[in-house]
C-alpha cells in the first residue's frame, strides 16, 4: 500500500506521456511513407519528438544523427520525470542516468574506434552538464580506447571502473562494453539490498533480474555458437544477479558443448527466444512484453518508471529502423520485420 501511495503522482504523469507514444496504428501510417521528409512530417506531430526532428532532411537522416537525436529525445523525457520526482524517486532514478551515462560511454568508444568523434559529438545541454559524471566534450577528445580508458580513471565515481577496465589484457570496444555492463549491474546488485520497502525490492529485482538473466544467456550464447570462446572468459563476464536462472544453472550453460547449449537454454523460463529468429531481436520482443506487463501490474511502483523509459528507448529504435528502412528502399513488410511492436 506505501509503494501505491508513494508514488501514485508519479504513475498518474507516466500514464499520461505513455498516451503520447506511438500506436500501432501509427506505425502502419508511418510505414507507407516513401521519403524521410514526409515520415519526419508525420513523426513530428507527436509533442515528445517535434523538437528533436526539428529540421532533419533525407542527406542528414543516418542512423548516427538519428540515434543522436532520439537520445535527446530520452533526455527530454527523463528530465520531465526527473523534475517531478520527490528526493527519494530521484536517487532510485539516479540508477537509470548511471545506465544513460555508460550508455553514452560505449556510444563514445564506438565513435573513437572508428576515427569519427567529431561527427558523433553532441552538445551537452544544461541538465545533462549538471548530472553528468563526466565531460562530454574530454571523452570524445580520445584518440583510442586507451587514451578514453585514461580519461575515465579521472572521474572520481568511475575508479572501480577504470580498475575493471585498466585489469584487462586487451581493450576494444566489445570489452569495454562487456565491462561496463558488469560494472552496472554489480552496482544494481548492492542497490537492491538497501531498499527497504519489501514490495518495492521484489519488483526492482524481478525488473533487473529479468534483465540479467537474458543479458547472461546473450552473452554465453554469443560466446558458444559465434565466437567459440573459452569457458574461464565467459565465466568472467557472467553477471553475478541469478534470478530464474540460478548460478548452478548459469554453470551448466557454461560448462555446455556448443551443440548442448540450445537444448538447456529452450528449458529455462526465457526458451522461447531461441525460436530460431536473430537472438538480440527476439530478446527486445520479449522486453517489450514483459515492461508492459510490469507497469500494468505496478503502476505506481518505481519500477514502472524504468519500465516506461525502456518503451520509449524500444520506439525510438522503431523509428531509426524506419527511417532507415526508407532511406535504404526496402518494403513495407521487410522494414516491419524489423520492429519491436
Amino acid at each position: 500500500m506505501a509503494v501505491t501511495v508513494k508514488h501514485a503522482a508519479m504513475g498518474t504523469k507516466i500514464r499520461s506521456m505513455q498516451g503520447k507514444m506511438l500506436a500501432k496504428s501509427d506505425y502502419d501510417r508511418l510505414l507507407k511513407m516513401s521519403t524521410v521528409s514526409a515520415a519526419a512530417h508525420f513523426l513530428k506531430e507527436f509533442e515528445s519528438l517535434d523538437l528533436v526532428l526539428s529540421g532533419i532532411n533525407d542527406k542528414e537522416a543516418h542512423r548516427g544523427d538519428l540515434e543522436k537525436r532520439l537520445g535527446t529525445q530520452m533526455i527530454l523525457e527523463f528530465k520531465k520525470l526527473y523534475n517531478f520526482a520527490d528526493s527519494g524517486t530521484k536517487k532510485f532514478l539516479s540508477i537509470y542516468f548511471m545506465q544513460f551515462e555508460l550508455g553514452l560511454l560505449k556510444r563514445i568508444a564506438r565513435a573513437v574506434n572508428a576515427g569519427e568523434q567529431q561527427k558523433h559529438a553532441e552538445n551537452s545541454d544544461e541538465f545533462l552538464k549538471k548530472h553528468l559524471h563526466f565531460d562530454l566534450n574530454e571523452a570524445y577528445n580520445s584518440q583510442s580506447i586507451k587514451d578514453l580508458i585514461g580519461y575515465i580513471s579521472t572521474v572520481k565515481c568511475f575508479s572501480v571502473l577504470s580498475s575493471m577496465l585498466k585489469a584487462k589484457d586487451k581493450c576494444d570496444v566489445f570489452t569495454f562494453e562487456m565491462t561496463l555492463d558488469v560494472y552496472f549491474y554489480n552496482l544494481v546488485a548492492k542497490s537492491i539490498k538497501h531498499i527497504s520497502d519489501k514490495t518495492e525490492k521484489e519488483i526492482f529485482l524481478k525488473y533487473f533480474g529479468t534483465k540479467v538473466d537474458l543479458l547472461n544467456l546473450e552473452w554465453i550464447y554469443r560466446c558458444k555458437v559465434n565466437f567459440e570462446t573459452d569457458n574461464e572468459t565467459i565465466f568472467s563476464y557472467i553477471i553475478p544477479i541469478y534470478y530464474k536462472i540460478g548460478k548452478k544453472d548459469v554453470a551448466s550453460l557454461v560448462n555446455a558443448r556448443k551443440d548442448e547449449f540450445l537444448s538447456l537454454a529452450k528449458k529455462t523460463r526465457y526458451g522461447k527466444i531461441f525460436n530460431g529468429g536473430e537472438l538480440e531481436f527476439e530478446i527486445q520482443v520479449f522486453l517489450k512484453d514483459f515492461y508492459r506487463k510490469l507497469k500494468a501490474n505496478y503502476p505506481y511502483s518505481a519500477t514502472a518508471i524504468l519500465c516506461y523509459l525502456q518503451l520509449r528507448r524500444i520506439e525510438a529504435g522503431n523509428i531509426i529502423s524506419v527511417i532507415e528502412g526508407i532511406r535504404y528502399s526496402l518494403t513495407e513488410e521487410e522494414t516491419r520485420k524489423f520492429l519491436v511492436i
